[in-house]
């Protein structure tokens, strides 16, 4: 599982290192699947592995094909993914599409979600983790109803 958050800087050519803990959960893949997506109101970048775009392609297939709400993520996210090859140096090149949907200019954050992670400008996912955080602590019911701790 994609966990942490680490900083780096997009070089002047859009190429952005992956940390080596994600790089060690990629095994011997070399491919990786960047979509568009968001955080509440704030644009990002999820990145998944093979296998796990592949998962979320075979759910959606098993889904009716006409359903408004599939319609919707099939026009959203499969419109902007794009299939990426990580370099001997363990970097991937974000195409421009890409870097502006997110707002990506120079210092990004990639956050481990799980089975993707995300890749957010550094300082609006400061903003988000503060508003999670604030979330949590104004309604700690969250972390009952979520079954999450003791």
């Amino acid at each position: 599982m994609f966990r942490g958050t680490y900083e780096h800087s997009i070089d002047e050519k859009g190429r952005i290192n992956i940390p080596k803990p994600f790089r060690d959960l990629l095994e011997q893949d070399t491919q990786l699947f960047i979509t568009t997506s968001f955080i509440k109101d704030i644009n990002c970048l999820d990145v998944y592995r093979p296998k796990d775009w592949y998962r979320l392609e075979e759910d959606l297939a098993n889904r009716p094909e006409f359903d408004p709400d599939v319609t919707d993520f099939i026009n959203y996210f499969y419109s902007g993914v794009q299939e990426c090859q990580l370099d001997r140096q363990g970097r991937i090149l974000l195409a421009p599409s890409l870097r502006d949907h997110g707002s990506l200019s120079k210092e990004v954050a990639l956050v481990g979600t799980g089975r993707k992670f995300r890749i957010v400008d550094k300082d609006l996912w400061i903003a988000v983790r503060v508003a999670s955080g604030e979330a949590i602590k104004s309604n700690p019911r969250i972390l009952h109803d979520l079954k999450i701790g003791g």
